[in-house]
């Protein structure tokens, strides 16, 4: 297996894993709607909405990382957009898996994106593992329609992989600089209540983990893709300022400031349940980063 195909290889994820396989000798190529914009990466075509993709895709593909869908904070949740949100995750997957059955050409495994969003945005005790059942909000909904669409991976007998994100940290990209931002100027400060759980990764443990399922023998089905520590948002913005050398003395920002600017999406913010990494644990997968303090000051030293 030397040939990778991923989709949304030009996002947060899909960037860092191309390199780290790319260094570990594999063949990566993308699929993207502007092949001619992509010089650095074999790139092939494909347009969900017009329900395009090159067959050659298909034929090149040994396995397929499939990450692509819309940024669920990128825009306000219009009935517009949350349209799109789930479209690009399920009609995307729809696409491929149509192309597959025409060509007969089967990828030896599939990585599939998934979110602990599918627990449901709630905050409670209890520890979330893989066999709970999905939550009744807008992100649960949206995530159970994605995992059904890639289920059909399984049904093809494709072997298939979903990982349930948490909120993957990176220097450069995603959610931890838009937090480093008020920190570094002395303005950090917990959401909410700030007891609310944020399950996290280490983007270079996600990248080893999409990894492992790609070379290991791990067993088909769903992983947590979260570190083992369970951390609340007052202990995250805690420690960012600690690792950044700034106060952190301001009381955490009221939930309804949160809600008149953020509307429905406000809620990924102010409420979080802890997630069990048990189950990736149990695969013999080692993180790098288990403890939030080593994966910030791994992250944050890049700062200027």
């Amino acid at each position: 297996m030397k040939n990778i195909l991923i989709t949304g290889g030009s996002g947060l994820v899909g960037k860092h894993l191309t390199a780290m396989l790319t260094q570990r000798g594999y063949h990566v190529a993308w699929l993207s709607r502007n092949p001619e914009k992509v010089s650095s990466i074999k790139t092939f075509f494909w347009d969900v909405r017009a329900e395009k993709l090159d067959q050659e895709a298909i034929e090149f593909a040994d396995a397929i990382v499939h990450l692509a869908g819309a940024g669920i904070a990128d825009k306000p949740w219009s009935a517009k957009r949350k349209q799109e949100i789930v479209d690009s995750r399920v009609k995307s997957t729809e696409l491929i898996i149509s192309q597959l059955k025409r060509s007969g050409k089967l990828p030896e495994v599939v990585i599939a994106a998934s979110a602990i969003g599918y627990y449901g945005t709630t905050t409670s005790s209890h520890v979330f593992t893989e066999t709970d059942p999905p939550g009744t909000d807008f992100l649960a909904t949206t995530t159970q329609l994605w995992e059904e669409a890639t289920n059909k991976f399984r049904d093809m007998g494709i072997k298939t992989i979903q990982y349930r994100l948490g909120m993957v940290l990176d220097a450069k990209e995603g959610a931890l600089p838009k937090m480093v931002l008020p920190v570094k100027y002395g303005f950090g400060a917990a959401l909410g209540t700030g007891r609310q759980f944020v399950p996290w990764i280490h983007i270079h443990d996600l990248c080893n983990l999409m990894v492992a399922g790609l070379e290991q023998n791990l067993p088909d089905g769903v992983y947590n893709a979260v570190a083992p520590a369970q951390n609340t948002n007052g202990e995250l913005m805690k420690m960012i300022s600690s690792v950044l050398h700034r106060p952190y003395f301001l009381p955490p920002v009221p939930g309804l400031i949160m809600k008149l600017f953020m509307g429905e999406m406000s809620a990924m913010v102010l409420e979080g349940s802890a997630v069990s990494a048990n189950k990736v644990l149990q695969t013999g997968f080692q993180f790098s980063f288990i403890e939030l303090k080593a994966a910030l000051e791994d992250l944050l030293v890049k700062y200027p």
